[in-house]
């Protein structure tokens, strides 16, 4: 379990690091060290995480040589489009007019997106060790 939570861990960053490096330089340009939290930019890591999380589980779960339960994948990939759409509207509405509402709902919608890419990434990973215990040195 610790394996496939380290795995879905680097998968996070690769994701997310990104995202925090730019806001990191654009906050120090400015001088303004709140906007490393405030950044429109970490709803782009919202809608990455989002997308990129039920991607690498319908992966993992295709090599695992399991059947993907249609319907669930659905119902998955309708709450990551409804969390793609709100963190668009969210970084367009903060363009024109940042608020504290609207941090945090995009802080919100963020770790949302966190939680969820975590859970999924995790567990199918742990799926495939428990698949393949060869290939992980189990």
């Amino acid at each position: 379990m610790r394996r496939a939570l380290l795995i879905a861990l680097y998968e996070y960053l690769l994701v997310t690091l990104p995202v925090a490096l730019y806001v990191s330089l654009e906050a120090l340009e400015r001088g303004d060290s709140s906007h490393f939290l405030s950044s429109p930019e970490w709803a782009i890591a919202t809608i990455f995480l989002s997308f990129q999380g039920l991607s690498l589980y319908w992966q993992k779960l295709n090599k695992t040589g399991r059947r993907v339960n249609a319907p669930a994948l659905g119902v998955f990939a309708l709450g990551a489009l409804l969390v793609i759409v709100g963190a668009a509207i969210n970084a367009y509405e903060s363009l024109r007019q940042a608020s504290a509402w609207s941090t945090r709902v995009r802080a919100g919608l963020f770790m949302f997106a966190s939680i969820g890419f975590l859970l999924f990434v995790a567990s199918a990973e742990f799926i495939h060790i428990r698949a393949h215990p060869r290939r992980h040195g189990s």
